[in-house]
């Protein structure tokens, strides 16, 4: 009959033996039972009032004799109620709490916030000092720089370094806080040195110094100035000392 209707198709069918067998595998939860933890045969029933605590038959005979104590449930309407009772003005109470509660985090939000924008001007003003500083450090390490370059420096169109010549080699050919350069048709570049004009290739070879220190011809102060003209050959150098130019054919 299973097999043919239905509702009954998936069923399993198992003889009378197979399912009392199957039951007695089975395991009976067993029924636990609170007992009192002095007399373990006794079942506690009974609330004393005088010591809050629950307790058994033989414990009112014993411990707990002349207490206040009456039975579980007959104490629970009356504890129940007596709970209730101290929980109406806490009830009433929720809202201004709940209130107080709003305006604290209200109050550590804005704290929070000042904080926030205390902190940003503490990292804007230490911001000014560190630009002063790196400025300050960069024009040190310049004027350190400037020191130590007292030569002439030949670039590519890239702005490359190629070569850099007169800072090294015999005194004579070293530079001195040259201020002027100018280059010959024959490719001879005149630098205008401390008291002098100081003649090099353009890879940087020393050729001759010419002039001193001094305000006659070829002496100068400072030479600050120079040029060069194609078509007589001249050198105009422009000297602090004189305020004027002096013209020679240094080639």
């Amino acid at each position: 009959m299973h097999g043919k209707w239905k509702e009954l198709q998936g069923h399993e069918i198992a003889s009378l033996d197979e399912v009392q067998e199957t039951a007695s595998k089975m395991v009976t939860p067993k029924k636990v039972s609170s007992t009192c933890s002095k007399h373990a045969t006794e079942p506690i029933k009974i609330y004393c009032e005088t010591c809050d605590e629950l307790i058994c038959r033989d414990c009112t005979v014993k411990t707990h004799r002349d207490h206040n104590y009456d039975l579980i449930p007959d104490a629970f309407p009356k504890h129940r109620d007596a709970i209730l009772a101290c929980l109406r003005p806490v009830k009433s109470e929720l809202a201004s709490v709940g209130s107080t509660i709003a305006q604290l985090k209200a109050r550590s939000s804005r704290l929070d916030g000042q904080g926030i924008e205390a902190k940003a001007e503490v990292n804007a003003e230490v911001d000014k000092l560190q630009a002063i500083l790196d400025a300050r450090r960069r024009e040190l390490h310049s004027q350190i720089d400037g020191q130590g370059s007292n030569c002439m420096k030949v670039f590519d169109g890239n702005h490359r370094l190629l070569r850099s010549f007169g800072h090294t080699g015999p005194e004579e050919s070293r530079l001195d806080r040259p201020l002027g350069v100018a280059i010959s048709s024959d490719n001879t570049v005149f630098v205008a040195a401390c008291h002098c004009v100081k003649k090099f290739t353009l890879e940087g070879r020393f050729i001759a110094s010419v002039g001193s220190k001094g305000s006659g011809q070829l002496q100068f102060d400072t030479p600050w100035a120079i040029a060069y003209n194609h078509t007589n050959n001249r050198v105009y150098v422009c000297d602090t000392a004189t305020i004027a130019s002096q013209s020679s054919t240094m080639t």
